[in-house]
């Protein structure tokens, strides 16, 4: 078969066609394409694509977004982010920035400061300027300060300005008040009358001396080559340089204050009168001429002294400022300083104090001296409080039977007379220790703050006290084994304590002791209504004994001052709460003891410890007279306490 060259060429070329069509088709499909324009004309207008291929201002290319550089004469070259997405993009250039080139017609400056609207330029920076005002200013020390101010508004490559700097060139004309003046300029002296310089330099130094002595340094700034007049009045410049033994004394110039010494001050006077005064001297006056410059005075202030006499009501060792001078009386010649004094006597509390002698006339100190005792007792008032708010009542010596007579109707065996002599001064709880007072020292928040604690042994009152003592700051009365076992007591304490079972029947009994109490109530058997919290009728059928028709209007304990108080101004000393004392328990074989026993403590050991008065189930007789006698140890509901303690 023979086939002709026009069939073959119709099939190359057919397949040809189907082969532009099959690489074509994909092209069209995902090509993506958009404008650029520009947002006014710009000169010399170039872009460099790197994402696509650029016809005529439309980008074509497979990528949604496309970066171009764009640049054009007068404005900055950069790259420009558009989307294909947009069809159109629009752009703005922005100006290039004009060069300031400065040119300086005066060469060779030397630290030439240019300033452009306030920052620091130099004449080698490539400075680029935009459209705005401009400040610019020029400084050195050979050449006048100048400024120059100007706007640009257009865009163009450079801005070329032409500088002429003005060369330092100043005569000034000087003169000084007063004349007689030196005035040194770069190393040359030239006179205080009407002197001519010629400056060269901005900063100028003039420095002004009288006799060589150096005064002062003006310095002068020149602004201008116009000629110029200046004034210097040195008059403010008379200084005053005063030193005084002894040192911080103070100094007045014409009566008016000025400080201590060492001291420098000026002044424009010619006549000053100066005064110093310090305390213990003599005041020192004098008129001085100041002269310009430096007057250097030194001074010694003379000691004053004043007579002092010290008088005592007992002789006594004086001491003043630590220094023994003899024994009382004294007459003295001092210094009329404040001085410290201290007279001491043995077995007398020390007096101490301070005094200041007076030169015009003689000084008395005259001082009371005290035993130790006798200044306690000034200083210890009838009623206090202490560092809980417990008030506190101060109870007198006395001398007190203890126990009850033979012949006294409600008496127990065990209240054997005792005759104790109670030679000190004590201070006593005017109430029984309540529930939050006793808590505080267990560092327990709570308990009642009028109802009086019970329920505690005699050890644990016992070591209250002992708290309440560190506390305030006194040593300790009880001492206590590991174990808290009394050991001992610290009889120079006068911390607190328990009370003796002596000192609770002193208070109890009252003032009289010729015709003590033998009830709260009195000395018979007819108890008033309403005297204190006894057994009454609010326990009928619950204990064996109550008062009759007695009615308290209490049924347990009542809060600490319900009732009247006694003569001494204590509360609940019958019924409400029995009472912890300080004693040991014992019962004697003998009716009564006739030797006289001097702050008796009670025996110093024993099994239980005493317990006085009676309480809220108390109801016979002999248990609500103030010379009943219980025992016990171990804690109770029906037995709080009260504090005691020494004064001295």
């Amino acid at each position: 078969m023979i086939i002709s060259a026009a069939s073959i060429g119709w099939k190359m070329t057919k397949r040809i066609f189907i082969f532009l069509i099959i690489v074509l088709i994909p092209f069209f499909v995902f090509v993506k394409s958009s404008s650029i324009v520009p947002a006014e004309k710009y000169q010399n207008l170039e872009f460099k694509v790197t994402d696509g291929l650029k016809i005529g201002n439309t980008i074509i290319g497979f990528k949604d977004n496309f970066v171009i550089r764009i640049s054009a004469t007068g404005y900055k070259a950069g790259f420009y982010n558009f989307t294909h997405s947009s069809g159109a993009n629009t752009f703005y250039l922005e100006p290039a920035g004009t060069k300031l080139i400065l040119k300086i017609k005066n060469k060779n400056i030397s630290n030439l400061k240019i300033e452009l609207n306030d920052s620091i330029i130099s004449l080698t920076d490539n400075v680029q300027l935009d459209q705005g005002d401009y400040k610019l200013s020029f400084d050195s020390e050979s050449h006048i300060y100048k400024e120059y101010f100007f706007n640009l508004i257009g865009n163009e490559e450079s801005l070329t300005l032409d500088i002429d700097l003005e060369k330092i060139n100043k005569k000034v004309f000087i003169d000084t008040v007063p004349p007689e003046l030196k005035i040194k300029h770069k190393n040359k002296f030239y006179s205080g009358l009407s002197s001519e310089l010629n400056l060269e330099e901005k900063t100028n130094i003039f420095d002004i001396y009288n006799n060589n002595e150096f005064i002062t340094s003006f310095q002068y700034i020149a602004n201008s080559n116009n000629d110029e007049n200046l004034i210097y009045d040195l008059n403010p410049f008379r200084k005053i340089s005063i030193e005084t033994e002894p040192k911080n004394s103070n100094v007045y110039s014409n009566k008016e204050y000025v400080g201590q010494t060492p001291l420098d001050f000026f002044t424009n006077q010619k006549l000053i009168k100066l005064s110093l005064s310090k305390i213990g001297y003599l005041d020192h006056a004098e008129e001085i001429f100041p002269k310009i410059g430096l007057n250097k005075l030194t001074i010694n202030l003379e000691k004053s002294f004043g007579d002092v006499k010290f008088e005592t009501n007992k002789v006594a060792r004086l001491f003043i400022n630590d220094k023994y001078v003899g024994d009382t009386p004294q007459q003295l010649r001092i210094q009329t300083l404040e001085q410290k004094f201290s007279l001491e006597r043995n077995g007398h509390r020390t007096v101490e104090g301070k005094f200041l002698p007076n030169k015009d006339f003689p000084l008395l100190v005259e001082k009371k001296l005290l035993t130790e005792k006798e200044a306690v007792l000034l200083e210890s008032p009838v009623k206090d409080k202490n560092s809980l708010g417990l008030e506190l009542i101060l109870v007198e010596p006395a001398k007190i039977k203890l126990g009850s007579p033979n012949s006294e109707f409600r008496r127990n065996r065990n209240e054997i007379q005792k005759h104790v002599e109670i030679s000190k001064h004590f201070y006593v709880s005017s109430n029984l220790i309540t529930e939050k007072i006793y808590n505080l020292s267990k560092k327990i928040n709570g308990g009642q703050e009028k109802i009086p604690v019970s329920d505690l042994s005699w050890t644990e009152a016992a070591i209250f006290c002992n708290w309440l003592s560190n506390k305030e700051g006194f040593k300790p009365f009880y001492n206590f084994s590991k174990n808290n076992e009394i050991i001992s007591y610290n009889l120079d304490s006068k911390g607190y304590r328990l009370l003796t079972e002596s000192e609770w029947e002193l208070i109890a009994k009252g003032k009289d002791l010729k015709n003590p109490l033998i009830y709260p109530w009195g000395n018979n058997e007819t108890i008033r209504a309403k005297y204190g919290n006894f057994a009454d009728e609010s326990l009928r059928g619950e204990i064996s004994y109550i008062l009759e028709g007695y009615d308290d209007g209490f049924k347990g304990k009542s809060p600490v001052g319900s009732f009247k108080k006694s003569s001494l101004g204590l509360h609940d000393l019958g019924g409400n709460l029995s009472e912890w004392v300080n004693d040991f328990y014992s019962e004697d074989i003998s009716i009564e003891d006739k030797i006289w026993k001097k702050d008796y403590l009670g025996p110093k050991f024993g099994l239980n410890h005493v317990i006085k008065g009676s309480n809220f189930k108390s109801a016979t007789y002999d248990e609500l007279g103030f010379s009943f006698r219980a025992k016990g140890t171990s804690a109770s509901e029906l037995v709080g306490f009260r504090i005691a303690r020494w004064i001295y």
